[in-house]
């Protein structure tokens, strides 16, 4: 043996570099979350920016203009300009920011968008096609900020009344809240089984009953919450990346909309299961389990096949709004929507509770 081989490894020199692989990682790890931290905080500033800079800016109107704001939102039952809804402020923020000439194209673009729309009145559409065709002068004060109201109204929200009042603007959307968690995919996952299987179930009797998104809804809020205070936040890891079965945050509303879609989406019965039926009742054919399965499947991804090659028709345009999601999104906003500490009298949640009572 040479004589490198032959010397032995100290302890010592075997416990330093131990030590410095421990130092190394856990620099490595503070880095990391200082990077994580950094960028959350990043986020938050970013939405108090934000915030601060709404507030500034509708301060900077006359009451005649907020007014005039809130009569374009359809806000007819705000008696006091000290409290204002949060779009509102938000609009009013953008007013400021958007120029003539941006607001008149935006203009344009309503007129051939929404011809032919049947949700736009047409009061409305015609205020589109004076502002498209004549324009507006710059030395008057009124019409230009009419026009850029209606403009930030096309641009920054909705046209739509109905959409207005269960969906707030999308630049007021909070990036750090968390959507898809452990919690929200379990309950999720639990009440699409049951759902499905119970409404499937219930479907072929003579008084068929069903189960709709609404009562769903009203029990996951409680099981989302209850979830949040009393499960610990424990974790596991699989492949290197660690799942946390609880977070240190409340049910969110994004968690709620998030399993209200999965759920509803997934809780219908099958499109063949009435031609099941009849072939075996009526034609007295035998259908195996095999025909029954693929048969379902395929009718379903064929579903599923056209709504994505109709998307740019049924989806994307703002104009294709289905009502019966609105209701599901106003209800979510009610069950999550915290009540004002301030306000005295019934909360929301008691008579309700007393009428189910």
């Amino acid at each position: 043996m040479s004589e490198e081989e032959q010397t032995p490894i100290s302890n010592s020199d075997s416990c330093s570099k131990t030590s410095e692989k421990k130092s190394v990682e856990e620099k490595t790890i503070a880095e990391n979350s200082e990077d994580k931290i950094s960028a959350d905080s990043k986020d938050i500033q970013h939405v108090d920016e934000i915030n601060v800079h709404v507030v500034n800016s509708i301060k900077s109107f006359s009451d005649q203009q907020v007014w005039h704001l809130l009569k374009v939102l359809k806000y007819d039952d705000v008696d006091n300009l000290d409290e204002l809804p949060p779009e509102v402020e938000f609009l009013g923020t953008r007013v400021h920011e958007i120029t003539i000439e941006e607001s008149l194209e935006i203009m344009k673009e309503a007129v051939d968008y929404h011809d032919n729309d049947p949700n736009i009145s047409a009061e409305q559409y015609e205020e589109f096609n004076r502002y498209a065709n004549e324009g507006v002068d710059p030395e008057n004060e009124v019409d230009v900020f009419e026009l850029k109201a209606l403009a930030v109204l096309l641009r920054d929200h909705s046209p739509y009344p109905e959409v207005r009042a269960v969906c707030p603007p999308a630049m007021l959307d909070d990036p750090t809240i968390p959507i898809e968690t452990f919690r929200a995919y379990f309950f999720a996952l639990i009440w699409m089984i049951f759902a499905a299987g119970f409404n499937e179930l219930f479907s072929h009797r003579l008084v068929t009953i069903a189960i709709n998104t609404a009562v769903i809804q009203m029990f996951l809020y409680p099981m989302g919450t209850s979830w949040a205070k009393w499960i610990p936040c424990w974790g596991f890891t699989i492949k290197g990346k660690k799942y946390a079965i609880n977070i240190e945050k409340p049910w969110t509303n994004k968690e709620q909309m998030f399993c209200t879609l999965i759920i509803s989406i997934c809780m219908s019965t099958f499109y063949s299961s009435s031609n099941i039926l009849t072939q075996k009742i009526y034609y007295g054919s035998r259908v195996s389990f095999n025909y029954q399965f693929w048969f379902s499947l395929c009718i379903q991804f064929l579903g599923f096949g056209f709504a994505g090659i109709l998307r740019k028709f049924v989806v994307y345009p703002a104009k294709a709004v289905w009502p019966t999601s609105l209701s599901t999104i106003a209800l979510n906003n009610a069950l999550l929507t915290p009540e004002d500490p301030n306000l005295k009298g019934l909360t929301r949640y008691q008579p309700c509770l007393h009428l189910i009572g």
